[in-house]
């Protein structure tokens, strides 16, 4: 594929993810089949990323659709990590509740995804401050795919941000 629609695509369909596994009842964060599903799936959407990539990187392509997808590789780079946090976490806390008794452990191992920058990484616990928000969007430069850039994370990061913050 010689442009960026299955980055965007596989970007959208990310972000529905995270946004759904915010919205995920008390019951689903704790069901182990719920959680072993959203894990295969990731891992397959992970698989299917490493496709696209390695697809793309096989063609010449013009500077303007590079950086049209190494946006775009970024972005879903971040939701990778943020979606393999919120399932590890819930993960641990079914681990550690003793839940998991029909599942084999190694249905539940989240394939490991690589991260451009590590310092993005917040740890579980910590709070997700407006100032670690901030610092993960795109800046301004006046064009209509970097607003939409922006709108885009500001939705994603709404949803992890304390109380506090939201009011800035």
């Amino acid at each position: 594929m010689s442009d960026s629609t299955a980055f965007r695509h596989m970007y959208e369909e990310l972000k529905v993810i995270h946004r759904n596994l915010g919205k995920d009842s008390s019951a689903r964060r704790q069901d182990p089949k719920a959680i072993r599903s959203k894990v295969n799936k990731i891992n397959k959407l992970n698989a299917d990323f490493k496709d696209i990539r390695d697809n793309f990187n096989k063609h010449e392509h013009n500077d303007a659709l590079k950086k049209e997808v190494k946006e775009y590789v970024e972005l879903i780079l971040k939701l990778f990590d943020l979606i393999n946090k919120i399932l590890e976490s819930r993960l641990k806390e079914v681990t550690d509740l003793g839940e998991i008794t029909d599942v084999d452990d190694s249905d539940l191992e989240l394939d490991s995804v690589e991260i451009i920058n590590s310092n993005l990484r917040v740890k579980m616990g910590e709070k997700f401050s407006l100032r670690t928000a901030a610092s993960l969007l795109p800046l301004m430069d006046g064009t209509e795919d970097v607003t939409k850039r922006l709108i885009d994370a500001i939705e994603l990061y709404d949803t992890l941000l304390d109380a506090d913050s939201k009011k800035y």
